[in-house]
């Protein structure tokens, strides 16, 4: 079996100007790490919400929604410099979708080939209330 170089994404946050913004921990990804670096693939784990905590680019000015975290071009090249062969984002809440939807944009720029996983609570989720709706299950 062919080791992958695997990059672990926790995306940027959408939050308010003036409230209370905290970052979750990656429980998630740090639970996976391990188990695929012990399967010998490299693993990296990367928050663009933390690394870019100070960059707060205004959203809607009106009811002061702020995304929090690094840019574009900051995303591209960490993707760029680890040339992964799989990106995974984790998507714990709503806030996060968008952010994780521009991250596997910003992936497919930097290499249309690297597939893209989304996963998290926020995903599992939205995927029971689908079923649910379709009456599928």
């Amino acid at each position: 079996m062919k080791k992958a170089r695997v990059l672990l994404v926790s995306p940027n946050l959408k939050g308010i100007t003036d409230g209370i913004t905290r970052i979750q921990p990656t429980m998630g990804l740090l639970l996976i790490a391990p188990i695929l670096q012990r399967a010998g693939h490299t693993v990296k784990i990367y928050d663009s919400a933390l690394d870019g905590w100070n960059t707060r680019k205004t959203l809607d000015a009106n009811h002061n929604v702020v995304m929090i975290g690094q840019t574009d071009e900051e995303i591209a090249a960490v993707i760029s410099d680890f040339s992964p062969d799989i990106v995974g984002v984790s998507v714990l809440f709503s806030n996060l979708i968008e952010s994780a939807h521009n991250i596997a944009k910003v992936t497919k720029r930097v290499n249309k080939n690297i597939p893209v996983i989304l996963g998290g609570n926020h995903i599992s989720s939205s995927i029971i209330d689908y079923q649910h709706s379709m009456n599928l299950i």
